[in-house]
């Protein structure tokens, strides 16, 4: 804890009150005058005055109970109990136990029972909403408790001590991934042993009434409670983050589907922004038609396709994995969109800019666009004639780069196994690929296409991580 703040520790200390609309709990000196997440506009205010309960009282009023949905996955939930009323999970794991979300209030047996579980050694939620009674979980057992800083002022009732950017796994094998939209800190958490992803309010279901753990019907919303749709930007944020989570099942803090994952979550994100986004429940059997396999091609960069590589690159996408070129790519583009195309193509005197601001000669090479009917990416080929080395700058022979919303259709599958004949015919008997080492979805893509593990280095970029290294036969 920071020196300066220990003058003011007691405030976490101080009684804590939960409101009875909603189930957000403040630690105030005495019964707060209103509530804070009721008044925002994601919420609604009580329509017959404020009421609060203490911790003693919410107990009684609400009773815990608690349950082993999967091995080694617990829930938490209060019934009967007013407000939101979101469920608490404990994750167990051999290198500890993680809780997610928090139930509007514990019991001590269900405390005493987590305790006999091993405790608690990490603690996140996805979204105020489903804080809960996050505050007793970390009263007990004192747990890391890793929130975003975009939902900080929300926390008041807690002490933070592990906010991150824009992933974090804190314990092996858990990884939290922000998603923002629903709020600005916004948080998903996707156990990858058990392909589960915890979801938090980015989807919502309806259950079957004969079992439970079926779901019906799939949603997406920015206010559930007012039917407030999610913008196209926030979509295309959300289908980013799903699209590389091998996810079979999805969790919210009130549903457990069994029978929804990554591809119906996806369905529902590219349904919205193919016509305009709803928060309206769609049904899951709707999403899974017989499947299509879209065909992709390469095709060469061109002043009549140049404007779907604009717009990507508009959107913040950059062809560059190790930097951000869109911005110096589109004032080229601006400046001379024919010199910029020979650019892409030619390598006869022109440079490279590394990451450092350095200027290297460009390798003989071939560059593609990702073509759909639309622009999808970029995947290119760049080697040293009569060679299979490469320069220290240079990660391996083969760069590709997908659209994050074209992301998860395997397109980068695709791509990369009809650039491997042009290898072929570019005198290369094999390609050294690579990937990062946590990038799983880049790796399935190489080892789909016989990618054959060569170790692995030092990250260019990155201190302390690696590059994995894979070759792949161009002659079969």
């Amino acid at each position: 804890m920071s020196p300066g703040y220990l003058p003011f520790a007691g405030a976490l200390r101080l009684p804590a009150f939960v409101c009875d609309n909603c189930g957000y709990w403040q630690r105030h000196f005495a019964v707060p005058p209103s509530c804070p997440m009721c008044l925002d506009s994601r919420h609604v205010v009580p329509q017959t005055g404020w009421q609060f309960w203490t911790r003693e009282e919410a107990q009684t009023r609400w009773p815990c109970h608690w349950a082993e949905v999967e091995p080694g996955v617990w829930r938490f939930w209060n019934d009967p109990v007013t407000g939101i009323g979101p469920s608490a999970y404990l994750i167990q794991t051999p290198d500890g136990n993680m809780g997610f979300e928090g139930c509007p209030v514990f019991s001590e047996a269900a405390l005493d029972h987590i305790a006999s579980l091993g405790g608690m050694q990490v603690l996140a939620a996805s979204h105020p909403h489903a804080y809960g009674a996050l505050w007793q979980l970390q009263d007990r057992f004192d747990p890391e408790l890793a929130l975003h800083p975009g939902d900080l002022e929300w926390s008041g009732a807690l002490q933070v001590s592990w906010p991150f950017d824009e992933v974090l796994e804190p314990l092996p094998g858990l990884e939290l991934h922000l998603t923002a939209g629903h709020f600005a800190g916004h948080t998903v958490l996707f156990d990858r042993a058990r392909r589960m992803l915890f979801c938090g309010d980015a989807l919502k279901f309806e259950l079957d009434p004969a079992d439970p753990r079926r779901a019906l019907t799939i949603s997406a919303h920015k206010a559930f409670v007012r039917g407030i749709p999610l913008t196209p930007s926030e979509l295309r944020r959300y289908r980013e983050v799903f699209a590389p989570l091998d996810f079979v099942q999805t969790w919210t803090p009130f549903e457990q589907a069994r029978n929804s994952g990554r591809a119906e979550a996806l369905a529902l994100i590219d349904g919205m922004l193919a016509t305009r986004p709803h928060a309206a429940p769609v049904s899951l059997d709707s999403l899974r038609p017989v499947q299509v396999v879209v065909t992709i091609s390469l095709v060469e960069p061109s002043l009549d396709r140049l404007p779907g590589y604009v717009a990507a690159l508009e959107a913040g996408w950059s062809p560059n994995s190790t930097r951000d070129v869109s911005g110096e790519q589109l004032a080229a583009i601006r400046g001379d969109p024919e010199d910029f195309l020979r650019g892409l193509v030619e390598h006869e005197g022109r440079t490279v800019t590394l990451a450092d601001g350095s200027k290297v000669p460009r390798l003989p090479g071939r560059v593609f666009w990702i073509w759909d009917g639309a622009f999808c990416g970029s995947i290119n080929l760049r080697f040293v004639p009569g060679t299979l080395d490469l320069p220290p700058h240079v990660s391996g022979h083969l760069g590709y780069a997908v659209v994050p919303w074209k992301r998860g259709r395997g397109y980068a599958t695709q791509a990369l196994a009809l650039l491997v004949p042009v290898a072929r015919e570019s005198g290369l008997p094999r390609v050294l690929v690579t990937c990062d080492e946590g990038n799983a979805a880049s790796r399935r893509v190489i080892e789909a296409n016989g990618g054959i593990p060569a170790g692995r280095k030092p990250h260019p970029d990155q201190d302390g991580e690696s590059k994995l290294l894979f070759w792949i036969s161009t002659t079969g």
